[in-house]
């Protein structure tokens, strides 16, 4: 008998604790417990352990007055009335970090109106090298005094976005291999014959580009920048004036999509993300002018 006893005295017990954590408390659960007399600091520890929608309103405070609901109970209820209320308006995701966009394409992205714009491909035209005995001075032009796009802020913020591609340590080069080329030119130490070379290696990270700030020529009606000067046979890249060059870093968001970083404020002016590959000495002579290396330019107002 005993021993039954004892187990309905727990089962009351269990049922009672589940209780005080599982009530919605309401304003006539509080006037109920301070009818009953229930001591305030037993008021106020099960408002802290219960779901609580109270009714804080004028009307409703006064109602509870009226009850002689204790002042103390009262401010409590209101705390944690303003408390729910402000869980509820504010989104779950709102400490989250921020989400990095998805993109469908490649391209590089830049932030424009809530949303990403990418930039558009520009013609680089070599503009007749200056020489000097065999040694020369290339520049690179780029038609028009300003980009398409004019961006406000001076930390923009862009996305590299890749195709997926083949990559492999054993090939620095990383790239993919092209269906129907069956010879395989390294274009470094290969055969220097335009004709002959292999055109297809492709960018794979930001390292691939320069960002460069444009300079505009003597009319101010298009946009270019210089290389150093080089030995008119050299085969190797064209190295490009330093005061052209703007530093950026990046970060990897996923397999295939970089995000750009500006440690400073990038000073007004023309730019453009430049494809630093496929730039020979011997491709610019062998075209005389006519290449079609790309650059994304846009304006920093």
């Amino acid at each position: 008998m005993k021993q039954c006893l004892l187990a309905a005295l727990l089962l009351v017990s269990a049922g009672t604790f589940s209780q005080n954590f599982t009530d919605t408390l309401n304003n006539g659960s509080i006037i109920t417990l301070s009818k009953n007399k229930l001591p305030e600091a037993v008021i106020l520890k099960k408002i802290s352990q219960s779901i609580c929608n109270f009714d804080v309103s004028v009307n409703a405070l006064v109602k509870l007055k009226d009850n002689n609901v204790n002042d103390r109970v009262i401010n409590e209820m209101m705390n944690r009335q303003n408390n729910t209320a402000e869980m509820i308006s504010t989104p779950a995701t709102a400490n989250l970090p921020e989400q990095n966009p998805a993109f469908t394409e490649s391209g590089i992205y830049f932030s424009k109106d809530a949303g990403y714009t990418s930039l558009d491909p520009a013609t680089v035209r070599l503009v007749e090298p200056d020489s000097y005995f065999l040694i020369l001075k290339y520049k690179f032009r780029i038609d028009g005094p300003e980009a398409n796009y004019q961006i406000e802020n001076n930390r923009p913020e862009f996305y590299f976005v890749f195709d997926t591609v083949k990559k492999s340590l054993n090939d620095p080069n990383g790239s993919i291999a092209v269906p129907g080329n069956s010879v395989y030119i390294d274009p470094v130490f290969g055969n220097v014959y335009y004709d002959r070379r292999n055109r297809f290696y492709q960018a794979i990270s930001p390292n691939d580009f320069k960002l460069i700030k444009l300079d505009w020529d003597k009319r101010k009606s298009n946009r270019e920048f210089s290389s150093k000067t080089v030995s008119a046979d050299e085969e190797y890249d064209i190295p490009l004036e330093s005061k052209f060059m703007v530093g950026f870093k990046y970060e990897k968001i996923s397999g295939t999509t970089f995000k750009i970083k500006f440690e400073k404020a990038l000073p007004a002016g023309e730019y453009c993300f430049f494809y630093s590959g496929n730039n020979k000495v011997s491709d610019c002579l062998k075209h005389n002018g006519h290449n079609t290396m790309k650059a994304f330019d846009f304006s920093i107002k």
